[in-house]
């Protein structure tokens, strides 16, 4: 009995390789592949999201920043050192400080001074004109 059983796998493996070699149906994924016949993937670094969108769960410090991706959420934890106009803010932690944009309606009607420590989630707006300059639009707040 065990005889057949190895047959059968045996039998499934060779028809599996066999199904390798024929064209692809339109449902699957054909990756693209290099000289040396082998699938050519785009990996990621071992400590980077796969989707930009996700939250970082680890406080980030300011000054890395400078190497985000635009459109990349991040996690920041520091104080609110001053207002600028257009519901912007300057937020600063050991590393450094950065303009965050954070509508009214985030605050909840809470009043926060240059002392205290906020944690804020947000998406890494990267603007070029007229210099590179990094702001980040807020999406939460975590008091």
């Amino acid at each position: 009995m065990k005889k057949i059983a190895l047959a059968s796998v045996v039998a499934a493996l060779v028809a599996g390789l066999t199904a390798c070699n024929n064209t692809p149906a339109a449902s699957e994924v054909v990756l693209p592949k290099s000289q040396n016949n082998t699938a050519v993937v785009n990996q990621p670094a071992a400590n980077t999201a796969v989707n930009s969108h996700a939250v970082a769960n680890q406080i980030s410090p300011i000054s890395s920043l400078a190497n985000a991706r635009d459109e990349s959420m991040v996690r920041l934890q520091g104080k609110v050192v001053r207002a600028l106009p257009d519901e912007k803010y300057e937020f600063a932690d050991a590393t450094g400080t950065v303009i965050v944009e954070i509508d009214h309606e985030l605050w909840m009607g809470r009043a926060i001074t240059p002392n205290d420590v906020i944690t804020i989630v947000g998406e890494v707006d990267v603007e070029y004109r007229p210099t590179k300059q990094v702001i980040i639009d807020v999406q939460s707040i975590e008091f």
